[in-house]
């Protein structure tokens, strides 16, 4: 209408299974059809752009590096401009994402309408949630954004953020409440899959939605349309078949026991685990297969009656389950070419954890399931089974059967005496095909490389995850795969997993944090090689790297690796000291006037002359928060807890701020360039030194000055 004319921003908000993908979803279909419409009619702004996003949907777009990498690629071909001119470092991402979202729409005279689901499910890497990337202001008169999310959680405040962002006036908060007329909704839902229910039904559920309270997810979209699809199976001589909860959680949870006496506790059991622990990612059917076909357990109770001559799940057991739990999952894919099966809430996900993973103090478990799954830590097994398959352990290789299994296979009816059997699962290379120094004919196993020290990490298996991470092989794969920064953080993971193997992971960790721009932005497949063997002889990094070589390459005459590695003209003046860099972080855009390291060693900040404070995780060098200031910052301290950071800018003023990034009062007083400040032991003063020959002591708490030393001159 008239009075839309772009510019601004929209936040849609309200709890979970409030119906918020729904209504975005919505709102996307009908902006098509008007922008067809304007089309069709020649409209002087027709051929307007939109572009959507549901985030968390695949591992892509739970990182808001990829996701901006995806969007700046999408609005470049839409507005004309070089889509490989996209940059790979995520301040010049987020940068190009602002330009292009606030002033390429009103170049071009073409309209946008950007729309951002649930923002809340990104991850916390390069500060995902902190939205510092998103622009909610000063959008442009042609430029219209709609972003949704939960409320705020103890894990994440986008709502606040966002809310104190836009101001009073900036944009518009839009909250999704719970449903008022459900019996219509109710009857609508139904229609849908095609069916009706009785006055009887109905009834039931009327009664069941009245029965909410307010921590229940009932008279949300989400609670009506389970319950629509599970009254949708019912036909109209059988009544109300059984009680229906009137929370989601419940309503899942009843699921899931159908589903078990339907399919059998052990299939259930494994396949919601598996799926649930690879939420990040998902699973393919065929991994599925795979995987259940290594629990013992699972095809026991199949070959209950009959054992087929191959120590395989028959695909058809898995379909009929996936086939009942479809209306609930998501499928996508991630760029290895499988399509792959997640929840499609998170609710699923939560109860999923809680039903298969449960805490004995909270839940009644058989007794079955107690002896034999939980008090093994059912959890980490399952973290191994996934670790197995994705490693290949069993590809090929016979697998012994479990006391369950002997029993089934051993009958005299089908095979007396056999105790092991080979469950046809495939290898899991790093490379499918090709080499990984050679880009050519070279495809990369996503899925391993994705998965496996992650779920090694989880289980616990150190040894395992030790070797890989510590591979120049492995780290040459990663980047390959776009994945340096997840790499990164798996090394993180395992240094706090694994503290025995502390030293050998810093080290690699160290040599990837030193030459991360070269291994991101290599042009050429044997930098990580080249970078390895150029490490000091002695060390973990040269050692493999010339494992490597030796194995890969050939050699001339002389031997030296010919056509490959470039080798030192005099390898006497090679250095045999390892460069003490172990991480270099380059986000800001001007001189950096300070660092300082957490007192737990986990965050760095540094402050600019572009007048920001950085707060990166000091094992990966991501940015979590961004500190916008009014004037240069020439100094920074962390408070001995590591809860307070204090900030001294070039406009005389003292800031002091949560590790959110949050201001916590300003302290005002110097008439020159605040050069240094520090806390004291235990966080009750800041000390600030000036250009204007001053050094005063504050209190954070009442904000009072309360003392000043004179210099003779500046402070330097």
């Amino acid at each position: 209408g008239e009075e839309d004319k772009g510019g601004t921003a929209i936040v849609v908000w309200g709890k979970s299974g409030a119906g918020k993908t729904y209504l975005m979803s919505k709102m996307v279909s009908e902006t098509l059809e008007r922008v067809a419409e304007d089309a069709r009619q020649g409209d002087g702004q027709a051929g307007g752009v939109v572009v959507v996003r549901f985030l968390g949907t695949t591992p892509a777009s739970s990182s808001v590096r990829n996701l901006l990498a995806s969007l700046c690629g999408q609005l470049s071909r839409a507005y004309g401009k070089p889509s490989d001119a996209v940059p790979t470092e995520f301040k010049e991402l987020v940068k190009l994402f602002k330009k292009a979202v606030t002033t390429w729409p009103s170049e071009e005279k073409k309209p946008l309408t950007l729309v951002l689901d649930s923002v809340d499910q990104l991850d916390d890497s390069n500060g995902g949630r902190k939205l510092e990337w998103l622009p909610v202001k000063k959008l442009g008169p042609h430029t219209r954004l709609v972003v949704s999310t939960l409320p705020d959680y103890k894990e994440f405040r986008c709502k606040s953020l966002l809310e104190e962002r836009l101001g009073k006036e900036g944009g518009v908060m839009l909250e999704v409440g719970t449903i008022l007329e459900h019996e219509k909704v109710f009857e609508h839902l139904l229609g849908l899959l095609g069916r009706t229910a009785t006055k009887e039904q109905t009834e039931a559920v009327t009664k069941a939605f009245e029965g909410q309270t307010a921590d229940d997810a009932a008279g949300t979209p989400l609670w009506l349309t389970i319950v629509a699809q599970v009254v949708g199976k019912w036909r109209s001589f059988d009544g109300v078949k059984f009680p229906i909860s009137s929370s989601v959680r419940g309503l899942i949870l009843d699921l899931f026991k159908r589903l078990e006496a339907r399919h059998g506790e052990a299939l259930v059991r494994a396949t919601l685990g598996y799926i649930t622990l690879c939420q990040s990612t998902g699973l393919s059917e065929t991994e599925l297969v795979h995987l259940l076909s290594l629990h013992d357990d699972v095809l026991a109770s199949v070959y209950e009656w009959w054992v087929p001559p191959h120590r395989t799940l028959p695909v058809l057991v898995v379909s009929r389950l996936l086939q009942d739990l479809a209306p609930y999952l998501s499928r996508r894919g991630d760029g290895s070419g499988a399509e792959l099966v997640a929840w499609y809430h998170r609710q699923f996900w939560e109860a999923a954890e809680a039903f298969v993973f449960p805490d004995p103090s909270e839940h009644k478990i058989s007794a079955t399931y107690l002896s034999a799954t939980y008090l093994r830590g059912r959890r980490r097994e399952a973290h191994l089974e996934l670790a197995d398959y994705f490693s290949g352990k069993w590809a090929g290789t016979p697998k012994p059967y479990n006391k369950a299994l002997c029993e089934c296979v051993q009958q005299p009816k089908f095979f007396p005496g056999e105790s092991e059997g080979d469950r046809m699962v495939p290898p899991q290379p790093v490379a499918l095909s090709g080499c990984l120094h050679e880009s050519g004919g070279r495809q990369l196993n996503v899925r391993r490389l994705t998965e496996l020290v992650h779920h090694l990490i989880r289980a616990g298996e150190e040894k395992l995850a030790v070797e890989e991470l510590c591979s120049v092989a492995y780290v040459a794969a990663k980047f390959a795969a776009g994945a340096g920064m997840a790499l990164m953080r798996e090394f993180g993971a395992a240094m706090v997993q694994f503290p025995l193997s502390h030293a050998e992971l810093v080290g690699w960790r160290a040599f990837v944090g030193r030459h991360f721009q070269h291994l991101q932005n290599a042009v050429c497949p044997l930098v990580p090689f080249q970078l390895a063997l150029q490490e000091p002889d002695g060390s973990a990094e040269y050692k493999s790297g010339a494992s490597y070589s030796e194995k890969q390459f050939s050699k001339d005459k002389s031997g030296l690796l010919r056509d490959a590695i470039v080798t030192w003209a005099h390898p006497s003046h090679k250095p045999q000291t390892k460069d003490p860099c172990v991480l270099n972080v380059a986000e800001h855009e001007g001189q950096v006037n300070g660092v300082v390291l957490s007192p737990d060693g986990k965050w760095l900040a540094s402050c600019s002359g572009d007048t920001t404070v950085k707060i990166c995780n000091a094992s990966t060098g991501e940015v979590s928060c961004t500190i916008q200031h009014k004037s240069e910052v020439k100094c920074v301290d962390w408070s001995k807890d590591g809860q307070r950071l204090a900030s001294g800018c070039g406009d005389g003023t003292v800031s002091v701020w949560n590790p959110q990034g949050e201001e916590l009062c300003s302290l005002r007083g110097h008439s020159d360039d605040v050069k240094c400040v520090a806390w004291n032991l235990d966080g009750s003063l800041i000390a600030s030194a000036s250009d204007d020959q001053t050094v005063k002591l504050w209190d954070p708490k009442t904000m009072e000055e309360k003392g000043t030393l004179r210099l003779e001159g500046p402070v330097r």
